[in-house]
């Protein structure tokens, strides 16, 4: 009771406290009180339990120190004032970044997954993006708005406390020990390793050093490149198949295994792919390389793996290889980033981009269509086409043609499903939307497939297609969530789709189809599939290689893989 009573003196203007000048144990209770704030804020966003206790440290520490200097009192208190409220709102603001971040990406701070998206993306891209988490974001900034308006009201009273004993107060040895005690912890705790990933100051400078380091690399690219070709030789790729022969690469975006019909989904978003079911290799367990469009592109076309990323870079890329061996590659995109164009479509024969960044107004994956006829019309005898669409990006609403509508408003099995979830009526929105772009999506590549299918029958020759996602996203699939989820399997489970001119027989398709793959290796199954054999072959790795492929342990960003099941 006592301790209660002292807490609620400090917003009473009629407390037995304020009757006496500030002691040691009022510094201590202005504390607990900031702490007991931050910790409702941590435990409302379920903040993991290492990063709440160095938030309240922080928090604690910071406080305490304030605390004890404005009791020391003086004429630097009002300064001293001022500086602490810009501090509570750098907190206020770094709350809302961790809380922001672990609720909608399952993501620390300090993830460099962050870092690699924003230098990526355009400003298009960013403004969608933050539309699309717009009620995490606002719910989140809700809290901490009130976190730092509880604090500053509190400091207020704190303050006005002190200023009634301005005149009579003289400050003890003891109390500038503890001040000085408290302002040596607050900045001794900065180069504390299990705090930097909390403590904002030690945050940003490790982000603002991250940056410096990514311009200098994006800055030092062209070089990068150049020391990789200057390896070909070592590599020495040869071509070993037909005389004609086009092989194409989709590289889809955002989308998940779990929201195709092809794989059993009960909403028809695949009509196109279905009805070719019996032409298709559709592999069942395949994960992505990584959360994210920059870290899965790095690892697919190079010698890069999940857990080893020294070859980024050193060796090498698939594209760089096929030209070496006599292909023409084209690098067809709807994307619109600053650095994957820099290191991949710049090694193409042929580069084209379509999305010139113009936000709602970017284009639908369709005109990206006259570029590929033009590729596949291309006399060149081998062709090897990458398309990198825009697929399921976030917004969903606006990856398919304007009131294209299949699912929006319909109440059907998925619907009632996700209700009965207790989903948030703008997650079973996104999922609609989501699933009307991947109805597009579908019409997309069954329209490259038969025109793919038609031009070979045409000009005869070989030619092979395989459709992969970079990546997922969570829709609603096991929480009150979309977007990326690089944290959870839900982020990983993407389709991996082949067909070729040749007919496969059932027996190879069966002895395929279930293999568990990530795709942070596939540069090792592209180079066979374009008939190129090199000095450093990994047929263990090919998962078209009936007799050699060796299953390999599967990694999320930061933890093992572990399949699981959607709830919806």
């Amino acid at each position: 009771m006592g301790f209660l009573k002292t807490i609620g003196g400090f917003f009473s203007e009629h407390s037995t406290i304020r009757t006496r000048e500030p002691m040691l144990r009022d510094v201590v209770f202005f504390t607990l009180i900031e702490l007991i704030a931050t910790l409702l804020f941590a435990v409302l966003f379920s903040i993991p339990i290492k990063s709440t206790l160095c938030l309240l440290t922080i928090v604690g520490i910071s406080t305490f120190m304030f605390a004890s200097l404005a009791r020391i009192g003086g004429s630097w208190l009002k300064p001293l004032f001022w500086l602490y409220m810009i501090w509570l709102a750098v907190l206020a603001f770094d709350l809302w970044l961790h809380g922001f971040l672990l609720m909608t990406y399952g993501l620390s701070a300090d993830s460099d997954l962050i870092l690699k998206s924003i230098a990526n993306s355009q400003s298009d891209e960013f403004k969608e993006g933050f539309l699309h988490t717009a009620p995490w974001v606002f719910i989140v900034a809700a809290a901490a708005i009130v976190w730092f308006a509880s604090a500053i009201a509190l400091t207020l009273r704190f303050i006005r406390y002190l200023s009634r004993f301005d005149d009579s107060r003289q400050f003890t040895f003891g109390q500038a020990t503890v001040a000085l005690l408290a302002t040596a912890a607050f900045f001794g705790i900065n180069f504390l390793p299990e705090m930097r990933s909390s403590h904002p100051i030690a945050l940003w400078a490790k982000h603002y050093e991250g940056y410096r380091e990514w311009k200098t690399r994006a800055a030092s690219l062209g070089d990068d490149i150049a020391r990789t070709r200057k390896r070909l030789p070592q590599w020495n790729p040869r071509f070993f198949g037909p005389s004609k022969n086009t092989v194409v690469l989709i590289l889809g975006e955002s989308s998940s295994r779990f929201n195709w019909s092809l794989y059993g989904y009960a909403r028809k978003t695949t009509p196109h792919l279905d009805a070719m079911r019996d032409e298709l290799v559709v592999f069942q367990d395949v994960i992505s390389g990584g959360g994210s469009t920059v870290p899965v592109c790095e690892r697919l076309f190079t010698e890069a793996t999940m857990r080893d990323h020294s070859a980024f870079l050193k060796e090498p890329d698939v594209i760089q290889l096929a030209r070496e061996a006599g292909y023409k590659v084209f690098w067809l995109s709807n994307q619109n980033d600053k650095y994957l164009s820099k290191i991949f479509a710049a090694s193409a024969n042929r580069s084209v981009f379509i999305n010139n960044g113009a936000g709602d107004a970017v284009p639908l994956d369709d005109a990206l269509i006259p570029a590929w006829r033009d590729a596949l019309n291309d006399p060149a005898p081998l062709k090897f086409i990458i398309l990198h669409l825009m697929g399921t990006h976030p917004k969903y609403d606006l990856r398919a043609p304007e009131g294209f509508n299949v699912f929006l408003g319909i109440e059907d099995e998925i619907e009632k499903k996700m209700e009965s979830l207790n989903r948030y009526f703008w997650v079973r929105n996104a999922r609609a939307s989501y699933d009307n772009a991947m109805v597009f999506q579908d019409s997309i590549l069954a329209g490259t497939l038969q025109m793919l299918r038609e031009n070979t029958e045409k000009t005869g020759g070989n030619a092979r297609w395989l459709y992969v996602s970079d990546h997922a996203q969570e829709v609603g699939h096991t929480r009150n969530f979309t977007g990326h989820d690089p944290n959870s399997f839900v982020g990983y489970c993407v389709p991996m789709v082949f067909w070729q001119s040749k007919k496969i027989p059932d027996a190879d398709k069966a002895i395929l189809e279930p293999r568990p793959y990530q795709t942070d290796r596939l540069d090792r199954t592209l180079l066979p599939l374009l008939d190129i054999k090199t000095n450093f072959d990994h047929p263990e790795d090919d998962i078209f290689n009936l007799e050699k492929f060796r299953p390999t342990k599967r990694y999320l960003e930061y933890t093992d893989y572990a399949p699981g099941t959607p709830e919806v």
